[in-house]
């Protein structure tokens, strides 16, 4: 393995939202070597010189006319990209996004976005009540082309009542983990509601006992939509490219995957592993 192809392999494990020792399974690596490449990248990216320069800004960009999603234009590289990062807007205005922005300004950017993803992580919180930790869920929402993050906490509440009015106003592709409380999207006009390969393929991956047939040929067919993304990874295509590298190469995959989830579905265990996986599969 070189630093190169662990910065990629970093990168999914980002966006997979599983922990390194899950990923670690799905990907046939040791945890022990994950954690030697992360030390090195993380050495790699500390002698990196800073490459944004300093702005001051007083005042809400999204206040004035001509509001947009900003473009990302200069940043300082960093292992879990939380470096200060320069904006600039449509109108023309120019904002250096640092630790203390105001919260609501930076929810109001990631929500006018046209690409997120949504996620409920658990978290202790201790029970003034029963004084001892109990679960509680705090919700996650990152605007991916920006990379930028906010989380929102209601009383450690996982209900979907918590997300509608968080959302209410967004338009564009919302990408979560399949989770039930999302389902009302699937009819909301003006918004896409997408999955994740990343827990289809773990979602497989947990069925190889139960149907290693249908499993096996399963993660074999994500395995080559995988290969069409390191396609335009390793070809440094830029946005545009990259979509009609997957409108031309990946998308008959998927529909030929499409197809034959809905023949196997009927042969799998109803309320099984595979069955599961398989309703996972048709969210694409």
């Amino acid at each position: 393995m070189t630093l190169t192809t662990f910065k990629r392999l970093y990168k999914d494990y980002q966006e997979s939202g599983l922990n390194i020792k899950d990923f670690c399974t799905n990907q046939d690596l040791a945890p022990s070597t994950f954690y030697y490449w992360r030390n090195k990248l993380e050495e790699a990216l500390a002698h990196e010189p800073d490459s944004f320069v300093p702005l001051e800004f007083d005042s809400n960009p999204l206040a004035t006319n001509n509001q947009s999603s900003p473009s990302i234009i200069k940043s300082k590289p960093t292992l879990n990209n939380d470096a200060p990062i320069e904006f600039l807007f449509p109108n023309g205005t120019k904002m250096l996004l640092r630790d203390n922005i105001n919260t609501q300004v930076l929810k109001e950017i990631v929500l006018k976005s046209d690409y997120i993803q949504v996620d409920e992580s658990t978290i202790p919180v201790i029970s003034n009540e029963k004084h001892k930790a109990q679960k509680a869920y705090l919700w996650m929402v990152r605007s991916v082309m920006n990379n930028l993050v906010f989380f929102h906490y209601d009383k450690g509440s996982r209900a979907q009542k918590v997300i509608l009015p968080l959302l209410k106003d967004f338009q564009g592709a919302i990408q979560t983990d399949g989770y039930q409380a999302y389902s009302i999207y699937e009819q909301k006009k003006g918004v896409l509601l997408l999955g994740c390969w990343a827990h289809a393929r773990r979602k497989f991956s947990e069925s190889l006992k139960e149907d290693k047939t249908g499993a096996e040929y399963a993660l074999a067919q994500i395995a080559k939509i995988y290969q069409v993304e390191q396609m335009a990874t390793d070809q440094n295509m830029n946005y545009k490219q990259r979509a009609e590298l997957r409108k031309r190469l990946a998308y008959p995959i998927m529909r030929a995957f499409e197809k034959w989830i809905e023949g196997y579905y009927p042969k799998a265990l109803q309320g099984g592993k595979m069955s599961k996986a398989l309703a996972y599969g048709c969210i694409f």
